[in-house]
């Protein structure tokens, strides 16, 4: 696994020597993104205050061992940097105040483009108010007729006290599992995720994946252990990113476990959420449950649906409030 504390370069499959250079020269102007980084990091998206997955630090580097992050401030703005098969793209939008938001999209779309072999800035994850922001502060900069922008995958944002209360017929169903799994077990409990567990947690995530991905296409296999990888790191740095986390006890029996935040820009955050259990009710008393220790925070995303038809289901069931529309910025540098 790379380390987010790595700041070597990875060797970039580029076809020419200049597009090899601008890319070096560019990578040198950027900041490897450090644990220590999370302050900064937070104290700019208050300012956005978009209660997204995307942006949060924890959800950021723990993936940070199949793509390098780097990052810099531009135009008084943090701007998030990844490196992923040669490309270095934005993940998400710059962070920072609004009137200078506008000058930080366009400063880092160029920085990209001509940093990139195929001439090509991408910013992925914005927030599809941003283009408000751009029309608003743009005078002599790019507009947002000038970009290609594309639907990212929204992420899925409920009101707390509705997961918890789970009223209404269109939640019996839920009600009626949760029933019928205290019944089977009514000694099962939440416990909080610390230090001692992580190795179960681990353990129980490994044997997740391994009967996840049996008889699932390449896509799913790959995302189920790039998964695993963000799950391994966060679990390593557990109290540095400020996250929280609980376990699914049956029989004293780790069954099921969460892991979540609350965003400093407002809001809570579902990193990752596992439960084992094949019994009716298990997953739905142990996200019930968590929600609860969540009530202090009005709203509550669960991040996006990766493309997978049963995970959307699922997300649909819940109802959200709200989905958290995203766009994909991209600029093409003309040759």
């Amino acid at each position: 696994m790379r380390s987010a504390e790595s700041s070597s370069p990875a060797i970039l499959p580029v076809s020419t020597s200049a597009s090899l250079f601008a890319q070096t020269v560019a990578l040198r102007r950027l900041h490897p993104l450090r644990l220590e980084d999370k302050p900064l990091f937070d104290e700019h998206v208050r300012m956005v205050g978009v209660p997204y997955s995307d942006f949060s630090f924890a959800n950021n580097i723990c993936w940070s061992a199949d793509q390098q992050y780097f990052y810099q401030l531009i135009e008084g703005c943090f701007c998030l940097f990844a490196l992923r098969d040669g490309a270095l793209s934005m993940v998400i939008p710059p962070l920072g105040p609004e009137a200078q938001i506008a000058a930080a999209v366009r400063a880092g779309l160029h920085f990209m483009a001509e940093s990139n072999p195929d001439q090509i800035g991408v910013i992925r994850y914005a927030h599809k108010s941003i283009l408000d922001t751009i029309r608003l502060y743009s005078i002599d900069g790019l507009l947002p007729a000038e970009y290609e922008i594309e639907n990212e995958r929204p992420d899925y944002i409920y009101r707390t006290m509705d997961l918890v209360n789970l009223h209404g017929s269109g939640m019996k169903s839920k009600r009626n599992e949760i029933n019928q799994f205290l019944r089977a077990y009514p000694q099962a409990s939440l416990q909080p995720l610390t230090p001692a567990m992580h190795g179960a947690v681990l353990q129980l995530s490994q044997r997740w994946v391994e009967r996840r991905t049996e008889n699932h296409d390449e896509y799913y296999a790959e995302l189920a252990h790039e998964e695993l990888r963000a799950i391994r790191f966060t679990l390593d740095h557990f109290a540095a990113l400020g996250v929280q986390g609980c376990c699914l006890m049956v029989d004293d029996t780790l069954e099921g476990f969460a892991i979540f935040e609350r965003l400093p820009q407002g809001g809570a955050h579902v990193l990752f959420e596992k439960a084992t259990r094949t019994e009716k009710g298990a997953a739905q008393f142990l996200f019930r449950e968590y929600c609860r220790l969540l009530l202090d925070c009005r709203e509550i995303t669960t991040g996006d649906d990766l493309n997978l038809d049963s995970l959307r289901q699922n997300k649909e069931s819940y109802r959200p409030i709200r989905l958290g529309e995203k766009i994909r910025l991209r600029l093409r540098l003309s040759s």
